[in-house]
């Protein structure tokens, strides 16, 4: 995800570009595993484990924060307090256990000692997740920068639970050692770009 609020002129420059970009949205480590089989020509992710720094490099972009967030009509929305334990015993749209969210959260589980919810979706599509909270009350967790926007607007409530910030840090993933094309250079100076205004 490009951080901040998205916006015809923030994000002018993507439209723009001399090349025609292919995008995959999926989980980080659905990604390394493409790129690892030269199906993609970088991503942008986190490391699924620190061994794969022997395989790839990562030029760090920030650090992200998981979010358990609800609809705004969610029985739980209002709360000013909630339990991890409490929110277990709703439906949730989770990823698979292969996703390094997903690991963070069972991970949260464990150390609460509370099950992990019985009532669940797995899913890699960020699409799919929104529309079962929005429309199914299910329970999401996801990185912040992707419901953000939508918290802001009041449309989804993050829900008052902190998270041990367990995840790995997230950035621009290359093939160790291996120099990248001039059109994948020119997209991620375009990325570059936007995480750097947004630390100014």
């Amino acid at each position: 995800m490009l951080p901040g609020r998205h916006s015809p002129r923030r994000h002018a420059h993507l439209a723009q570009l001399r090349t025609r970009p292919s995008l995959v949205a999926t989980t980080s480590d659905r990604l390394l595993a493409a790129l690892g089989l030269r199906e993609l020509e970088f991503a942008i992710c986190r490391l699924t484990h620190l061994r794969q720094r022997s395989q790839f490099d990562i030029e760090f972009l920030a650090n992200e924060e998981l979010w358990v967030f609800v609809s705004k009509d969610h029985a739980l929305a209002a709360r000013a307090a909630v339990t991890l334990d409490e929110v277990s015993r709703f439906p949730w749209v989770l990823q698979p256990w292969t996703s390094p969210a997903r690991q963070a959260i069972e991970s949260a589980f464990a150390a609460e000692r509370v099950s992990s919810p019985e009532a669940r979706v797995e899913t890699t599509s960020i699409f799919a997740a929104f529309h079962l909270v929005r429309e199914a009350g299910m329970v999401g967790v996801l990185p912040s920068t992707i419901p953000s926007e939508s918290v802001a607007r009041a449309d989804l409530v993050r829900l008052p639970i902190s998270l041990p910030n367990t995840l790995l840090e997230y950035g621009i993933v290359t093939r160790r050692e291996e120099p990248v094309s001039a059109n994948a250079l020119e997209f991620i100076s375009v990325i570059r770009e936007q995480y750097a205004a947004v630390r100014a």
